[in-house]
């Protein structure tokens, strides 16, 4: 601005200057020289300048003008001083500011510890309201971490992970009343159950395993909501987080669908009571669900698995739905029982189907070749089909195929296959 100034000032100095030496230079014959000499060269100056006031003014004006440059440079080193004064200020304010903002994150940082200790007390409460309400708190916490701008973004998930830990752990954690889920979901004692005449016992136990589901259920409800984001297909703000889920027993429905997850979950050795529903979801990492137990119906239609996805040695004792996935991984599936529908839409890189058991009908559609490929069978299915392929067109048996490797077998023969 100072700078602007000065240039401007300048500008004018030398105007002023120039149209004066115009008005000396005019001859005292000159046509526009009439009236007394001062008086033709102030006209002649009004003629050449339009914005010229009259009766001279402007001269006397610009002469002023030049007369205060000394003024103006002293009222330019008072607003340097003024500025240099503010930005002095502003810096001390500044650093106030962020020692305010530096100790209002440690006062956040501490109390947040004080209520994350708090909560997870709360998860071993003998009354489900206490526990539910750690549960909230928790999940609170994760949200507020995930929102706290002073801490990069991978700090922000590093604390959220160790509340993320807790809440798996809990659904991990053994319940004993879920050993007796059948005969807790009765309306009344069984004839034949360990609450046999035992009324009392019966219906407090009942009370209590519907309870705790509740609180459990509570946990997934919320990781479920924050595993969905605002569109089609997008990450939630808990999608980046990691989930074990390891050895869990289910004894309440599970619904997961259209999930998002970008680090390995895991649902291996997991026994699921009610049904479950992982049905269009996306994996970016490794989707471990081994060496688990399905009661009632499963489904896993629809997803997109981009890493490794383990079915492997697994129980499935009522119908399973695994068609129009995408395996864009390793997958392996061993052990499937009872009614199984496998329809693959895109090629893995390695697609295993082991059954020692066999189910009552399997089928594999593939439409687009994996690396490789084998089946292998140590019983017949019931209904006489060993294995279902549907190969692309094209894709006979005995034609060449762009198959790396293709086994087939059966220590059994069968009458037919369809």
């Amino acid at each position: 601005m100072e700078k602007e100034l000065s240039e401007k000032l300048r500008s004018l100095t030398q105007e002023l200057h120039d149209w004066r030496e115009k008005v000396t230079a005019l001859p005292p014959n000159s046509p526009n020289n009439t009236g007394t000499p001062q008086q033709a060269k102030l006209k002649r100056a009004e003629e050449e300048v339009p914005w010229f006031p009259a009766g001279g003014e402007a001269f006397s004006l610009l002469d002023d003008y030049r007369k205060n440059i000394n003024d103006h440079a002293k009222i330019y080193a008072v607003i340097k001083d003024i500025l240099e004064s503010h930005e002095r200020q502003i810096k001390i304010l500044a650093e106030q500011t962020q020692q305010c903002l530096e100790n209002a994150f440690r006062e956040r940082m501490a109390e947040r510890r004080g209520r994350y200790a708090a909560a997870v007390e709360q998860l071993g409460g003998v009354s489900a309201p206490v526990r539910m309400g750690g549960v909230y708190t928790l999940v609170s916490l994760v949200d507020e971490w995930l929102r706290e701008e002073n801490i990069e973004y991978n700090e922000r998930i590093a604390e959220g992970q160790i509340i993320i830990n807790n809440l798996c752990a809990y659904i991990r954690s053994p319940f004993a009343f879920a050993s007796h889920y059948d005969e807790l979901t009765q309306d009344s004692p069984t004839p034949e159950g360990v609450y046999k005449n035992k009324y009392q016992k019966f219906y407090i136990d009942k009370a209590a395993l519907e309870s705790e589901a509740d609180v459990r259920l509570s946990i997934l409800k919320e990781i479920h909501r924050r595993l969905q984001g605002p569109d089609e297909n997008t990450p939630g703000a808990w999608s980046d987080f990691e989930y074990d889920f390891s050895g869990s027993i289910f004894f309440y429905p599970v619904d997961l669908t259209n999930s998002y997850y970008t680090k390995p979950v895991n649902f291996s050795g997991s026994t699921y009571q009610d049904w479950v529903d992982f049905s269009n979801s996306i994996y970016q990492s490794r989707a471990d669900f081994n060496d688990s137990t399905y009661r009632n119906w499963a489904d896993f239609r629809g997803s997109i698995y981009q890493g490794r996805a383990d079915f492997n040695s697994s129980t499935y004792q009522n119908v399973v739905y695994f068609s129009d996935s995408t395996y864009r991984g390793e997958v392996c599936l061993i052990n499937p029982l009872t009614k199984i529908l496998f329809i693959l839409t895109a090629p893995s890189t390695r697609t295993g189907l082991i059954s020692t058991i066999l189910p009552i009908r399997m089928r594999l559609v593939l439409p687009a070749p994996p690396t490789w490929i084998w089946l292998a069978s140590s019983t017949p299915l019931t209904r006489k089909w060993l294995v279902s392929v549907i190969l692309p067109i094209g894709m006979g048996a005995g034609s060449a195929t762009p198959f790396t490797r293709v086994r087939l077998i059966s220590a059994i023969p069968f009458t037919s296959a369809g």
